[in-house]
Formats: C-alpha cells, sequence, structure tokens
C-alpha cells in the first residue's frame, strides 16, 4: 500500500503531466474535510428527495482537521442552508466507463444525458446537496 504522502505526489505528478497549455487541468485535487453519517446505510430505501422523509436526518462528522479546521466553520450558523458537495464513494460503477444516456426511473423509458438526472453514475462521481444547517 503507498502511504499518504507517496500517494499525493503521485496524484500531483498526474496533475502537472496533463496540465495544458491554457492552464485548465484534465485532474483536479480534492481533499476530504469529513465524512457524511447519514441512516441510510443501502441503496434501496433511500429516498430520492430527503424531504419526503423528515426523520431520516443525516451529519457532516468534520474529521479532517489539517484540511478543515473548526474555525472555518465560524459563522455558518447564520444561514439556514449551505450546500455539500460530496464524492459518492460507495459508487458501484466508480472506475468503469460511464454511460453518456441512462434511462431515470419514471421518465418512460426515455434515454437522457446522464447530468441532467440525480443518478449517481457521473463522469466524476461528485454530488452537490442542499443541506438544512441545524444549530
Amino acid at each position: 500500500a503507498l502511504s499518504k504522502e507517496r500517494h499525493y505526489k503521485d496524484v500531483q505528478r498526474t496533475v502537472r503531466e496533463n496540465d495544458n497549455k491554457d492552464g485548465i487541468y484534465d485532474t483536479m485535487l480534492l481533499s476530504r474535510i469529513g465524512t457524511i453519517l447519514s441512516p441510510f446505510t443501502k441503496r434501496m430505501g433511500t429516498p430520492r428527495q430527503g424531504q419526503l422523509v423528515p426523520h431520516g436526518i443525516g451529519f457532516l462528522q468534520l474529521d479532517n482537521p489539517k484540511v478543515c479546521p473548526m474555525e472555518t466553520v465560524i459563522g455558518l450558523s447564520e444561514y439556514s442552508h449551505c450546500w455539500l458537495v460530496f464524492q459518492f464513494h460507495a459508487n458501484t460503477s466508480s472506475g468503469t466507463k460511464k454511460r453518456t444516456k441512462i434511462k431515470p426511473p419514471r421518465g418512460g423509458g426515455i434515454k437522457v444525458g446522464c447530468l441532467s438526472t440525480r443518478s449517481p453514475h457521473r463522469p466524476n462521481d461528485l454530488g452537490l446537496s442542499l443541506v438544512k444547517v441545524e444549530r
């Protein structure tokens, strides 16, 4: 197994190698700041919309103080909601070729682009959720 430092250096080298002349990178390095704790541990039974299950409250546990010290959330309680960017880390098709068009549930069998749906099967396994800030 690679050490974290070695892995980080390998990723940095990959980013440098993929650097385009116009300054746009083909890859991007993100650092994990925490873990989302959810009452829904399996895909089956997880609601498509959180509002459908008001008792299904999850939490963001900030557990990487080197990247995200507690000072980074000072003032967040002044807001009712915030955007949470996350990785679909348990995605079963991660690392495989992604389909560009899919048939969403209740879509009448019509294929649409994967980025126009809520599917976790995306080119980069990133998700975005609007979450309520609880005090």
